[in-house]
């Protein structure tokens, strides 16, 4: 029955327009992407007297849908609110999704693509930018492990490393030090960019 109802949808023209509207949307994004790592901030005309532009508010929703996750985690991890555990999963993979625009929205802001490395090396802690870039790493390192043991419960990678169920559950017995510490960067960078 349900398959059914799964295959009359997807067949719906309401269905076929939303994913061509989103893949025509996908492909134009992507087409920019590429004008602007091939020439630089010049093509968005940002300046000294403009320095953020459209970019900020590329990085601003994909924080705000990255921040439920470390909201929720929280909840969940530290305050112990079992009844939001059987969200909690599905929180931290929103928030990894999030955090991962974030991160491309940042490697496209950063102007120069092939210096990513230079927040991690080059330390200008008077620049809201390298403190924004350094929590969402550092916190989408938290969401990485987080979401770890549902990676590893996989079929996928069970079938080939059968042990890592086990390693699943003994990273998630650390799931509220990561919560913690994933709180106290989400926090210092939301704050960071309420002062931008």
């Amino acid at each position: 029955m349900i398959r059914a109802i799964r295959n009359e949808y997807y067949r719906s023209p309401v269905f076929i327009l939303w994913v061509g509207l989103l893949s025509l949307m996908l492909v134009v994004g992507l087409i920019a992407g590429i004008i602007v790592l091939l020439n630089g901030l010049d093509v968005t005309n940002l300046t000294n007297q403009v320095p953020w532009g459209l970019w900020i508010t590329v990085d601003l929703s994909s924080i705000a849908l990255g921040a439920g996750a470390f909201s929720l985690s929280a909840m969940v991890y530290i305050f112990r609110v079992e009844r939001l555990r059987p969200i909690a999963r599905i929180a931290v993979f929103t928030g990894l999704i999030g955090y991962t625009g974030a991160m491309l929205a940042l490697f496209m802001d950063i102007g120069r693509p092939e210096r990513f490395w230079h927040p991690m090396v080059y330390w200008n802690v008077h620049s809201v930018l390298w403190e924004i870039t350094m929590c969402v790493m550092l916190y989408s390192t938290v969401l990485i492990l987080e979401f770890a043991p549902v990676l590893f419960e996989s079929r996928l990678i069970t079938r080939f490393f059968p042990n890592a169920p086990r390693l699943g559950h003994t990273i998630h017995k650390f799931a509220p030090i990561g919560a913690v510490i994933g709180l106290g960067l989400s926090l210092l960078h939301q704050s960071s960019l309420g002062a931008t």
